[in-house]
């Protein structure tokens, strides 16, 4: 098992599971609870749209010490990876409270 895991739309996280990182397919909010909730990696790449979708699950998974990073996915960009990292920077600063 991996210490990263991966998590996307089917066609572009399988490419990805030669790399040695864990892999899991996700096409809705649903499924992403659900994996979300059962990870115990301590790295978490999610693709901005669906990450959109689980800000509380993110969240909860932050505070049990996980690092989840926000990817475009094939689709592009929606904005919310760079309001995440705004977002951050501020905190990280004090420039916000948290």
């Amino acid at each position: 098992m991996s210490d990263i895991l991966l998590i996307g739309p089917k066609k572009m996280v399988e490419p990805l599971a030669a790399c040695g990182i864990d892999i899991q397919a996700c096409g809705s909010r649903a499924q992403g609870c659900e994996i979300i909730g059962k990870t115990v990696h301590p790295i978490i790449f999610i693709t901005e749209r669906l990450a959109f979708e689980l800000p509380e699950e993110i969240r909860s998974a932050e505070e049990k010490g996980a690092n989840i990073v926000v990817l475009p996915d094939h689709r592009g960009s929606t904005g919310y990876y760079q309001e995440r990292l705004s977002h951050l920077i501020k905190r990280a600063t004090g420039a916000a409270k948290v």
